[in-house]
């Protein structure tokens, strides 16, 4: 990642820079960008433990992460929040580089700096937010489902079909940005971020079906019910 900025993204910002600089902001821009990673699933896993879910992991990618929680949410708006704080923290982030932008002054270098830290949170709040459980957005649909019908298992299992969906378009998507001669790199990164979308989601939906399905009923309990 910081190789990546430091040879490709500051170079074509700052093309007066030695490359001293270029590599001093393309590390430190990978610093910034991780301790931003963190802090949306930080978000996440402080807002599920208000209420009451211990989080017992969290694995972080390029565009966000995983939180691993023990337990489901309880309720709809516990689901809700714990889905949206990971994007709000985003936003907030990506509002205070482009503020800092904005009122800062100093050297060009200084100014691309904060630019690149609130484009790539602004990336992060929107991806997160694309309606493909286990993503955030797939998680706030399943919110909203489950407290429109009342059944998580039921909103479980739309959601995911949602985001089988929007994993295969990722995939499609990442993989036609490849083909055409676009950024590689990214595309084929897109493909295993569809990928794992899709595969999440499908066994999010298979989990909701199993628990759907009645509870077989031992013979001797029937004949204690009808005695």
């Amino acid at each position: 990642m910081a190789s990546s900025l430091a040879l490709v993204y500051f170079p074509r910002a700052l093309p007066a820079a030695p490359p001293v600089v270029h590599w001093a902001w393309g590390v430190g821009s990978a610093l910034l960008l991780f301790v931003s990673l963190v802090a949306h699933e930080l978000a996440h896993a402080l807002t599920a433990q208000r209420y009451g879910i211990r989080v017992e992991s969290i694995t972080l990618h390029l565009l966000g992460g995983v939180s691993q929680m023990v337990e489901e949410p309880s309720t709809p708006r516990a689901e809700l929040l714990i889905a949206a704080a990971g994007p709000v923290m985003s936003f907030a982030l990506a509002g205070m580089a482009f503020g800092g932008r904005a009122v800062a002054g100093g050297p060009v270098s200084v100014l691309v700096l904060f630019g690149y830290v609130g484009a790539a949170n602004l990336v992060i709040a929107v991806f997160n937010l694309l309606p493909g459980y286990p993503l955030d957005g797939g998680r706030l649909v399943r919110a909203s489902l489950w407290a429109w019908r009342g059944s998580f298992d039921w909103a479980t299992r739309v959601a995911s079909m949602i985001g089988r969906v929007t994993g295969l378009m990722l995939a499609g998507f990442g993989a036609a940005n490849a083909a055409a001669g676009g950024e590689l790199i990214s595309g084929l990164w897109l493909v295993m971020v569809g990928i794992f979308v899709h595969q999440s989601a499908r066994a999010a939906g298979r989990l909701a079906e199993i628990r759907e399905r009645p509870a077989p009923v031992e013979v001797e309990q029937i004949e204690e019910h009808v005695a």
